[in-house]
């Protein structure tokens, strides 16, 4: 009868008790973690049983002794508190096949709140093969990942969450087609990368940037629709990425965000963009060396403009919003273009969440940066060199627009060109106080 005890208590929803110091490598009846035995450490990977509950009470701390995994086959439940948040360091959460994921509709299922992910984590702090995840008002601190999954059943919801100083990878990402993003009040701090699902809401984040930020939002072919509105975007090379959009996509309504010093606002490189499909309404794009720089390989069957109403440019002057503008379009044979002559006199104040440095910069920036390069005409390789050792972006491209090389340096940077065809290429440099400068270097 005792072998059997465990497996009835679960049945009927009884906790154990606690247990003290190292967890077992199987816990198989429905337990809580508290305070007064924490911390608790994995000296090996931990499995959660099917249809096992594990609690995790205010407080508590689960460390791992070697970067071990806790495999959830169950559900888990980190029910942190404002003030004694659960703390979870070097070691991966994973959701298997079977696990209670988080359902939306009746907010049950497994959960964090008010949970610290904490340092020493260097692949995923969440990983799912299956279940949904949710997290309110917890806290991703130099993790690899704050959460990826593998499964096109994967949806995950991040609510007032901070992801702070990610050091590779991804802040979000599933490599599957149909998932849903859900981005809710959260600040992603030198974390960009966020890879966009299928369907997305994303609204009142914060994208603070850095010198490795590379993107914000970042969707490609499986994207099909998406809600991006009242975000806050400074020092990110590409503010809101949208590549390789196929035609059939459905809505993206891109509205009232703030872009501050991005070199891309919103970019995007498409097959078959229909006007009708994007509404970019509402947004104020401030320092940017392109506010918006769009490819598509798609001939429109008639001259069509793509109405982008109310957005500032970084200047009221309509002579000078084309300079912030790149639309290949314009410039090759297919007849589509940006009308942009509905546009606001004044950058509008963010609706969404502000870092405590800001300014409301509606000044217009300089439109050139010193810098040399040498030799020019150039064999094999080139250098840019400027007077100072501030930090600078460059980027290479072709006569179409297409960036072949790119990067950042301090001071001078020697551009390897040898893979390259003999031909004229755009060279652009810009730091991220708006300054910018091109010129055109040729290849021997």
């Amino acid at each position: 009868m005792k072998r059997h005890l465990p497996a009835l208590l679960a049945t009927f929803g009884v906790f154990t008790s606690a247990f003290a110091g190292t967890l077992p490598s199987n816990i198989t009846s429905n337990t809580v973690l508290d305070f007064a035995n924490s911390p608790y450490t994995l000296s090996g990977p931990v499995y959660l049983a099917k249809g096992v509950v594990l609690t995790v009470k205010p407080g508590v701390l689960i460390q791992s002794s070697g970067n071990y995994s806790l495999f959830i086959n169950g559900e888990l439940q980190c029910l942190g508190t404002k003030d004694s948040m659960v703390r979870i360091e070097n070691t991966v959460v994973v959701f298997n096949t079977g696990s209670v994921g988080y359902k939306k509709a009746s907010g049950t299922g497994s959960r964090f709140l008010y949970t610290w992910f904490a340092p020493g984590q260097n692949t995923s702090a969440i990983r799912s093969t299956k279940a949904s995840v949710f997290a309110q008002n917890s806290v991703f601190q130099d993790v690899g990942y704050a959460v990826s999954a593998y499964s096109d059943s994967v949806n995950i919801t991040l609510r007032n969450c901070k992801i702070v100083g990610k050091t590779n990878g991804y802040s979000v990402y599933n490599s599957y087609k149909n998932w849903h993003l859900e981005l809710l009040e959260d600040t992603i701090i030198e974390g960009g990368y966020l890879y966009m699902g299928s369907t997305n809401e994303v609204r009142k984040c914060l994208f603070l940037g850095g010198t490795n930020t590379y993107y914000g939002l970042y969707g490609q072919l499986h994207t099909k629709q998406a809600l991006i509105e009242c975000n806050y975007f400074k020092k990110i090379y590409y503010g809101i990425n949208l590549s390789s959009l196929a035609s059939g996509h459905g809505r993206f309504i891109i509205r009232d965000n703030y872009v501050d010093s991005a070199y891309y606002g919103v970019y995007m490189a498409a097959m078959g963009i229909n006007k009708d499909s994007f509404n970019i309404s509402g947004n104020s794009f401030l320092w940017c060396n392109y506010a918006a720089y769009i490819l598509n390989d798609v001939t429109m069957p008639t001259p069509t403009n793509w109405a982008w109403p109310d957005n500032y440019w970084c200047t009221a002057d309509t002579a000078k919003i084309k300079n912030f503008i790149y639309d290949n379009r314009r410039f090759a044979m297919i007849p589509f273009r940006i009308d942009y002559r509905n546009s606001l006199t004044q950058p509008k104040t963010p609706c969404g969440p502000v870092p405590p440095s800001f300014v409301l910069r509606a000044a217009e920036p300089q439109s050139k940066l010193s810098f040399n390069v040498y030799p020019n005409p150039a064999t094999g390789a080139f250098v840019i060199s400027t007077p100072d050792a501030e930090l600078r972006t460059w980027s290479l491209s072709d006569l179409n627009g297409r960036v072949l090389k790119h990067g950042r340096f301090y001071g001078e940077q020697r551009v390897e060109t040898g893979s390259l065809k003999a031909g004229a290429y755009l060279l652009q440099v810009h730091n991220h106080a708006g300054l910018r400068q091109c010129r055109t270097v040729i290849l021997d």
